[in-house]
């Protein structure tokens, strides 16, 4: 054997011995499932990689950092990362996919319980309580349709242990009453407020006050409305052009920011056209707290 396979051999076994140290620190917090286990891991080394301490020979994780790069989530991850095709670089959205981003923003948190509105089947929680989100509180699916509350009730009984149930919901007329938990939750759209052609103020009064912590993040196609009309480029042209055609929503983000003004919520980020493959259709990220403590 050559002297750089010995290192490479010696690297890996020191590697894979620290991997397993952190696979039972993750199994000990309940996550037993094998394939929940393998992306708990995938998000961690996200953020940290092995390194091998030069002095003791000790395999340790460190953190990592994105140099060159102006933007980034509140998950400390870049808007956009370069990939390859051929010969050229291209810059892509670092996160294509909803719960990608949830997996590192839930990193560290302890919310009671997640709540998706607009949830149709329930797809984005079942995949985030697979890929290794919280094992251990209620995921709720509110949905407008009779067929898509019936359908995600179906798929959470297939796995009495995924603690996933689904209720109505109307944008127009919330209510969240199934919703039990009332110290701290995580409230998250993904592209159904983009069907209600206008959105009120006061959905954010009655989210922000429903609970004594309350967290919302809207993953929405929201971009065009934060560039006047005769100052928007091709992708907001196009963007507006697709709301107006289909009558989506027109008014989120004004009204995001009117309800940040009057103190209704803290509007911590705005990520504008940062995630997304849908052409004419990027998704624009918005996080905000609740300022006011529970009153219903």
């Amino acid at each position: 054997m050559s002297q750089q396979s010995k290192e490479l051999e010696a690297f890996y076994q020191k590697a894979w011995d620290k991997r397993k140290l952190l696979a039972e620190q993750f199994v000990k917090l309940g996550v037993t499932d094998p394939y929940q286990l393998i992306q708990k891991m995938n998000v961690f080394e996200g953020k940290y990689v092995i390194d091998i301490e030069e002095k003791t020979g000790e395999a340790k994780f460190i953190e990592v950092t994105y140099p060159g790069e102006e933007h980034f989530f509140p998950t400390g991850k870049p808007f956009y990362r370069y990939v390859h095709l051929g010969e050229q670089l291209f810059a892509q959205p670092y996160y294509d996919n909803v719960p990608s981003f949830l997996l590192d923003f839930l990193d560290g948190k302890n919310f009671d319980a997640i709540v998706e509105l607009g949830s149709g089947p329930g797809q984005n929680l079942v995949e985030l309580f697979y890929r290794g989100g919280p094992q251990n509180i209620p995921y709720y699916a509110a949905e407008f349709t009779e067929s898509g509350v019936a359908l995600a009730n179906y798929i959470a009984s297939l796995k009495p242990e995924m603690p996933l149930s689904a209720f109505h919901f109307d944008y127009k007329k919330p209510d969240l009453t199934p919703v039990k938990e009332r110290k701290n939750i995580l409230i998250f759209t993904s592209h159904s407020i983009e069907q209600v052609s206008e959105i009120s103020e006061d959905l954010f009064d009655y989210l922000s006050s429903f609970a004594e912590r309350v967290t919302c993040i809207h993953f929405e196609p929201f971009g065009f409305q934060l560039i006047p009309e005769e100052q928007r480029e091709d992708v907001s042209k196009l963007q507006a052009l697709v709301a107006e055609k289909k009558k989506w929503n027109i008014n989120l983000a004004p009204t995001l920011m009117e309800a940040n003004k009057k103190g209704i919520l803290h509007l911590s980020f705005i990520g504008k056209n940062v995630m997304g493959k849908e052409m004419g259709n990027p998704t624009s990220v918005a996080i905000w707290e609740a300022r006011r403590s529970k009153t219903v």
